[in-house]
């Protein structure tokens, strides 16, 4: 497990690019291994298949997840964290000193509610996951991951995620997300995306009329079918928003031009269904 003079240098590093340097001096005098790996990685070159597989040994076992973690992704440092959801109480002393890490969790079926039930779920603050197998007609040996209104559900239905301040799914989340999402008592959500999802209606409009979207500073709605009123109920719900990511539309030039005109915009991305 990383100290506390290791874990002040990487909340430095996460905070300021020039910090990142004085790390990698830390690194490079006190662990050579994860400091030639963040080395290499801060020159942008890409990492062999081998440097990538020690790379998720070094930091997993720096982090204490030996056996644990199943993957991470590093840019330059550890980012997000992939876990099976029935270890999530080994992030408890990582999320202590590094809260601002992107925890993605694999829940097995069974899993879920005890995850969303965990005290360790109050210390996430950036959250994404995938749940459950189904399995289909021309299943062969690969498993479709997937999580649908059930699984939002029982995310929404926990007092333990209202701290969230990002939150993306993905895979199916299902026509409800949105409304759920909508009822959740967000104090800080800044960072929404729901992807490969057919949006309701409902939904949309329970989204556009809930407090969390004045929290919003990015929102990505991808393949949700968004149409037209909806997208101007948005731009007239979100002036604050600074980025908007919609993919898969329904949205005409009138609708597209009142959210290219929402005031605080840096970022707008617009495709359309294919």
């Amino acid at each position: 497990m990383i100290g506390d003079e290791e874990a002040a240098l990487w909340r430095q590093a996460a905070e300021s690019p020039d910090a990142l340097d004085v790390y990698l001096d830390w690194l490079l005098t006190n662990d050579p291994i994860r400091g030639e790996l963040l080395r290499t990685r801060m020159t942008g070159t890409k990492l062999t298949d081998d440097e990538s597989s020690q790379e998720r040994s070094a930091w997993s076992h720096a982090l204490g997840l030996d056996g644990v973690s199943s993957f991470l992704v590093c840019r330059p440092l550890p980012h997000r964290i992939f876990i099976d959801a029935e270890h999530i109480a080994a992030l408890d002393p990582i999320l202590d000193q590094l809260p601002f890490l992107h925890i993605h969790l694999a829940f097995s079926p069974g899993m879920v509610a005890a995850a969303f039930a965990s005290p360790t779920m109050t210390k996430i603050r950036r959250l994404s996951f995938s749940a459950s197998v189904r399995e289909e007609e021309n299943y062969q040996s690969n498993p479709y991951w997937y999580f649908g209104d059930d699984v939002v559900r029982e995310l929404c239905a926990s007092p333990n995620v209202t701290q969230l301040e990002v939150l993306a799914l993905s895979d199916e989340p299902g026509y409800e997300s949105a409304k759920y999402i909508a009822a959740v008592p967000f104090v800080g959500l800044r960072d929404l995306e729901i992807s490969d999802a057919i949006l309701s209606d409902e939904g949309m409009i329970a989204l556009t009329r809930s407090p969390i979207i004045k929290t919003l500073r990015r929102l990505a709605l991808h393949d949700g079918l968004v149409c037209d009123a909806n997208a101007l109920a948005l731009a007239n719900a979100a002036p604050q928003l600074e980025e908007l990511s919609i993919r898969g539309h329904r949205i005409y030039p009138t609708a597209e031009a009142a959210l290219r005109a929402m005031p605080s915009l840096k970022r707008f991305e617009l495709s359309d269904r294919k």
